[in-house]
């Protein structure tokens, strides 16, 4: 692990474990052009960002702008006839 903003090392050698840490600035980790702190993708998705657009990766249907988050790819997608838009 290297710890920084949003990440902190835990336990030691080879058990040593990453965890998010909440650095009270969510607002700056959502802009840095980083996938840093609970984001999902770049900038984007987890409880503390702005929804992800069409083909950046998800989760879950709440880190789509769209609602959709295609299992199969992992990716947000705009679809709703089954074709994918990303």
């Amino acid at each position: 692990c290297v710890a920084g903003p949003g990440a902190v090392s835990v336990g030691g050698g080879s058990a040593a474990a990453c965890l998010a840490t909440d650095s009270g600035d969510d607002e700056e980790l959502c802009q840095n052009a980083e996938l840093d702190g609970g984001e999902v993708d770049v900038d984007c998705g987890g409880v503390d960002c702005p929804a992800c657009e069409a083909g950046m990766m998800c989760a879950a249907e709440s880190d789509c702008a769209s609602g959709i988050c295609d299992g199969g790819s992992g990716r947000c997608d705009l679809s709703v006839d089954g074709k994918h838009t990303f």
